[in-house]
């Protein structure tokens, strides 16, 4: 039973995109709310890539095959296309970028100086191209002359637009973003317990290769890449309904949400040091964490020294038998990956060198004693760690 599962997930990540979005919204429409498909139509608070992102983009796959052909599936697939030339993207250009690009004098005093300001509004969540926004939240740093180079020479600030949005009973809020292509992908804002901060999980690509069996965007297979400016929007439009909301700050934004970041290392290495940038969104590496399957050891490192933040491992089982059977595309074994972590991560500055370990909790499937005395084992291999045990209770699943 556990091969037949493994192979039918394989499959359906090798199967052609149009193919696997017809047939990812047949079994979401059609799957009772028991099921893994059912839950993805029917639970608000389900992780991203839920039906409602599955159905708007095997729409957007039907209305433009271009776009569906950029996604075979596969390692490497989808690779996010070279900038075009054209207007400045506001959401990748620091401070430095726009003073350079514009010809502004840096000055000493932040408030006088234009590219601060123009990110002071950014992170709020405000669009500086527009003038009525621009003079509401920054009077003085209004200029006809300077809105009218913004609008002229830079594009739209976000790289798409909410297309829907569901607010759960514990204020946890999906927000939908249609791409300029058509397609979407979901980010989830997340009051957290204690109403100081909030957190923000975002996706990184449009679909997913990896296949793994419990979750909805494994159902998709992958379309595409996210650009930099595509995952950093997500980032603002969640800026914007935290200001609108009135919700606690952001402190913490994880990629946990639709795709495999280190698919896309380049942009999402791009994305990351935007979000640390102490003069862009200004966020703690700390709190800026990166989930990660372990495609390979390779691809581990990489990522270790690339990204300027905390890394998170997808583990969900220690046993290579039932990693194999849950994520279908695992090429190493849980050894290989765990000293590929600790090898690379050994070289980050001390206070990135944590490692988060996660797994999806599946009823009779991976949650007795003795696997988790298995994962303690094999994730620690005689090492100490803290432990801080965090759960969500899920629908339960039709794993038997």
């Amino acid at each position: 039973a556990e091969a037949a599962v493994g192979a039918e997930a394989t499959a359906a990540a090798e199967a052609a995109p149009p193919e696997r979005y017809a047939a990812a919204v047949a079994a979401a429409a059609a799957a009772p709310p028991t099921t893994p498909a059912g839950q993805a139509a029917t639970a608000a608070d389900r992780q991203p890539a839920n039906a409602s992102a599955v159905a708007a983009n095997a729409s957007a796959v039907a209305a433009n095959a271009s776009a569906a052909a950029v996604g075979a599936a596969g390692e490497g697939a989808g690779v996010a296309g070279e900038a075009a030339e054209g207007p400045l993207q506001l959401l990748v250009s620091p401070p430095e970028v726009l003073r350079a690009a514009f010809g502004w004098r840096k000055l000493s005093h932040a408030a006088s100086d234009k590219g601060d300001g123009v990110w002071s509004l950014l992170r709020k969540g405000v669009d500086p191209r527009s003038e009525g926004e621009l003079t509401e939240w920054s009077p003085n740093l209004y200029s006809p002359s300077l809105r009218r180079r913004l609008e002229a020479d830079c594009g739209p600030v976000c790289a798409g637009a909410v297309s829907d949005s569901s607010i759960a009973s514990d204020g946890t809020q999906k927000l939908l973003l249609r791409l300029e292509d058509g397609l979407a992908v979901e980010c989830v804002l997340i009051p957290m317990v204690g109403g100081k901060t909030t957190s923000l999980c975002i996706s990184s690509q449009v679909g997913c290769s990896r296949g793994c069996t419990f979750c909805s965007t494994g159902t998709m297979g992958l379309l595409r890449n996210l650009r930099a400016e595509e995952i950093l929007a997500q980032v603002w439009l969640a800026l914007r309904t935290i200001r609108q909301r009135r919700l606690p700050p952001l402190v913490n934004v994880v990629f946990m949400g639709m795709g495999e970041p280190l698919n896309n290392l380049d942009e999402v290495r791009r994305a990351v040091e935007l979000l640390v940038h102490p003069k862009a969104f200004a966020l703690s590496a700390r709190c800026v964490c990166v989930s990660t399957v372990g495609p390979s050891p390779a691809h581990i490192r990489r990522a270790a020294e690339a990204l300027p933040c905390r890394l998170a491992w997808s583990v969900h089982a220690a046993d290579d038998a039932l990693r194999k059977t849950l994520v279908p595309t695992t090429r190493h074994s849980m050894g290989e990956l765990r000293d590929a972590f600790l090898a690379s991560l050994a070289t980050k500055p001390a206070r990135l060198r944590g490692l988060v370990v996660e797994l999806a909790l599946l009823e009779g499937v991976n949650d007795s004693p003795a696997h988790a005395e298995q994962r303690r084992d094999q994730t620690l291999d005689g090492r100490s760690a803290r432990s801080k045990s965090r759960t969500r209770r899920r629908t339960r699943s039709s794993w038997p």
